[in-house]
């Protein structure tokens, strides 16, 4: 699957949308600047961090889904 092109893509909004939002896993959990830094390097094609921003962005997903 063409992930790390759907990550810079159709995917680019979603990822960022999930993992920036005010109540998001992310955010309590990790440092976003690395995150950020995850993100620009991928976008910019200079390292392929499809499998780290694939993976934050499902764990976001599957966090959203659980009760609370």
């Amino acid at each position: 699957m063409p992930i790390g092109e759907w990550l810079r893509g159709e995917l680019r909004p979603m990822l960022r949308e999930n993992l920036f939002a005010s109540n998001s896993f992310s955010r309590d959990h990790f440092d976003m600047k690395a995150i950020q830094r995850l993100i620009d390097e991928h976008e910019r094609q200079r390292r392929d961090h499809s499998q780290r921003l694939y993976a934050l962005l499902m764990l976001e997903l599957w966090w959203q889904q659980q009760p609370r």
